[in-house]
């Protein structure tokens, strides 16, 4: 019956199963298919009213007669987000890992390198689309360059899953101590009615000086049209 549009929300195919249920002492044979529904907007949701058009032959006849079934539509009711929360880090999982990776030498750092910073966040029983994106707080004396967001959706037949992996290029212009400030993400899970947090604790970065300033401005350069092109 291919995939259902519902005003509000995300649905996923999930799968199908043939399956036989008895109705009033006669038996029936179907299929039944599941979808993972992920409603977006603060609002109920309305599944519409589906029709389908099926050949099945009368009760003891052979010949498949053209039928119209229809489904009854259905509101579902969508709990608002709790109070005092921020709406753009809101994130309902059942599961969540957060870690991060430094590409380049964290421990040895001049005036003019460039570090990078991914950060990848996978959630369970819910999409890419719904995890919050990472933001990297700015610093002085250091220019941040972003990389274009990774976003992917795994499907099972039995569970769903997604990750998204955010990442900037840090560029150090003069010597110090910096510390980068921690990132954390929280998440409701649905099923022990809990709050949960995790943290990626800060990290303090030393920067050595360089007496070859000269080439900080072509580093810049590249770094900007880079990211223009990535965008």
């Amino acid at each position: 019956i291919g995939n259902i549009q519902v005003d509000g929300a995300y649905t996923v195919y999930f799968r199908s199963l043939s399956s036989t249920k008895q109705i009033n002492g006669k038996q029936y044979s179907g299929v039944t298919f599941f979808y993972n529904v992920f409603p977006y907007a603060n609002e109920n949701l309305i599944f519409p009213s589906l029709e389908f058009y099926v050949e099945t032959p009368d009760e003891g006849g052979y010949k498949g007669i053209r039928r119209k079934v229809k489904t009854d539509s259905k509101t579902i009711k969508v709990k608002p987000i709790p109070p005092n929360i921020d709406y753009q880090n809101w994130l309902v999982s059942s599961s969540v890992r957060i870690y991060d990776n430094w590409k380049g030498n964290i421990k040895k750092v001049k005036v003019g390198d460039v570090l990078e910073r991914q950060i990848t966040i996978k959630v369970g029983n819910t999409i890419s689309q719904f995890i919050p994106k990472v933001h990297f707080d700015t610093l002085v004396n250091i220019s941040l360059y972003p990389r274009r967001s990774n976003l992917k959706n795994n499907k099972t037949k039995t569970s769903i899953s997604a990750i998204r992996t955010d990442a900037t290029r840090y560029l150090f212009e003069k010597e110090g101590d910096y510390t980068i400030p921690e990132i954390n993400i929280q998440w409701w899970n649905p099923y022990s009615h809990k709050l949960f947090k995790r943290v990626l604790k800060s990290k303090t970065i030393h920067v050595e000086p360089n007496p070859d300033l000269g080439i900080l401005q072509s580093i810049k350069d590249e770094l900007k049209a880079t990211v223009e092109k990535e965008q």
